[in-house]
Order: C-alpha cells, then sequence, then structure tokens
C-alpha cells in the first residue's frame, strides 16, 4: 500500500504494508501516548489513519538525535520505559557518570589543582568516588564514597566535590516539582553534610591517608556540583555547601577562584 508522509512541506512516498512502517515511527505515533498531559507526548512526531502517515520533521529529527544519545548514556529512564518497555541500561549510566567525573577531575588537574592520585594499569591517574578516607565498615557504609576531593593551592582550602549528573527536566511548563523531589528522596545535601563533618573531625588521618600529610589546610568546604541547573538548590540554599552547576565550576577552576 502507497503511504504519503509529510514532513513539513515536502510530500515524501514510500510503499509498505500497512503495519510493516518503520518501528522507530510506530514508537512514536500519537496512539503511544498514554496521556496527552505526559511531557514524553512532546517527542511524538507521528500521526497515522487508515492511508497516511503524518510526520513532523522537525520533531522527528530532534526525537532520533535524542533517543541515540540516551542510550549512550544510559539516561531518562522514564522514556525508554515509555516509549520501548525497557529499564534504563544501569552498567551504561554507571560509566558514564564515572567518565563525567574524570572529566571534571581533569579539568582541576589541567589548572594546577591537586588530586589524589593512584597507579592505574601503569599510568598514573586522579582517584575518584574515594572510601578510604574513613575507617570502619559500618561508618563507610553510612558515609559512602567522595566522588572527588581536591586541594587548592590558591586557597588553601580543601574540597568535597558532590557530582550529580542530573538529567536535563521533561516535563510540563511550570512544573518543577521533579527536580525538588530528587534530591529529597536521595537525600544528597545530608550526605554531603555528614561527610564534611567527618572530615573537619578527622582532618589530620585524612591528610595522611590521601596527601601523605603534604599540605597546609586551613579549612574545608563541600561543593555539590551538577551538570545542569538544579531547581531545589535555589530554593534551598545552604551555608553548610557551595552549589554550582557546571558552567559555574569550570569557570570559577579556569579562574582559579577555587
Amino acid at each position: 500500500m502507497l503511504f504519503q508522509v509529510l514532513c513539513g512541506f515536502e510530500p515524501i512516498f514510500y510503499t509498505t504494508h500497512p503495519n510493516e512502517e518503520p518501528n522507530f515511527i510506530r514508537n512514536f505515533e500519537a496512539k503511544k501516548c498514554q496521556s496527552p498531559y505526559d511531557p514524553e507526548s512532546e517527542l511524538i512526531f507521528a500521526y497515522k489513519t487508515d492511508n497516511y502517515v503524518y510526520i513532523s520533521k522537525k520533531i522527528l529529527n530532534d526525537t532520533q538525535i535524542f533517543i541515540e544519545d540516551i542510550i549512550v548514556w544510559g539516561q531518562y529512564g522514564n522514556i525508554t520505559k515509555y516509549f520501548f518497555d525497557k529499564s534504563v541500561d544501569q552498567r551504561a549510566l554507571s560509566t558514564y557518570n564515572r567518565l563525567m567525573t574524570y572529566k571534571i577531575a581533569d579539568l582541576l588537574l589541567a589548572n594546577g589543582y591537586i588530586l589524589p592520585m593512584e597507579s592505574v594499569n601503569g599510568l598514573l591517574v586522579p582517584r575518584i568516588e574515594i572510601s578510604n578516607y574513613v575507617t570502619g565498615k559500618e561508618m563507610k557504609n553510612k558515609l559512602g564514597d567522595i566522588d572527588i576531593l581536591v586541594y587548592s593551592e590558591y586557597s588553601k582550602i580543601l574540597y568535597l566535590i558532590e557530582f550529580k549528573n542530573y538529567q536535563m527536566m521533561i516535563s510540563r511548563e511550570g512544573d518543577l516539582s521533579a527536580e525538588v523531589s530528587k534530591v529529597d528522596r536521595e537525600k544528597t545535601p545530608d550526605r554531603v553534610s555528614e561527610r564534611h563533618k567527618y572530615i573537619c573531625q578527622n582532618i589530620e588521618n585524612c591528610k595522611e591517608i590521601l596527601f601523605k600529610n603534604r599540605f597546609d589546610i586551613i579549612e574545608v568546604k563541600s561543593i555539590i556540583l551538577t551538570t545542569k541547573p538544579c531547581y531545589y538548590f535555589f530554593i534551598n540554599q545552604s551555608k553548610k555547601y557551595e552549589y554550582l552547576d557546571w558552567v559555574e565550576f569550570e569557570n570559577k577552576v579556569l579562574e582559579k577562584k577555587l
């Protein structure tokens, strides 16, 4: 059967059986929409009738690029579940998060900041996701890893960086509740405060473990760093930690202001 696919103002024709249109189009066809109020509906680009499939060329292109990227990143589990009934690939997500954490470490090293180092396959690399700053299994399980620990010779401050690779929010206009509930659910500020308190109380031991006691540390500060601005931290400002998004953080590093 002949289907006419209207992409913007340019009609494109292809021949296929009515039930054999490309799977990608079928997944993002209007009938896939569970509710017109779902934020995911913004990715739907096709509408099928008995004889025609109408496609928005612009949304088709944007959706294809977006889906290809999120599969590589292992993020946006709500999208893959909604359209493909597949859960997010936790292994891909973990690998991507580690890659991003190393990117932060690389930026710091390239600008003269000092990180604990370790040998991996004969190469000296910065340590990330540090757990041996604390002794005792129970306390280690309670506090968890420090994503990045860095010393600034410019300010003589030891920084504890908690990196959160938050997804770009997909929600209805004006709805920021998802950003607030996610941070509340993970209790990120509480965990950061607990680690900060432990480091401050055990600073000499931590200096010996991580830096062989080489530096004069006059202050300890914590930073929560996110890949994009997160609404939660604008309405819940704290004196216990500094909140930065990636652009703010990069500028501070480049300007040697940490």
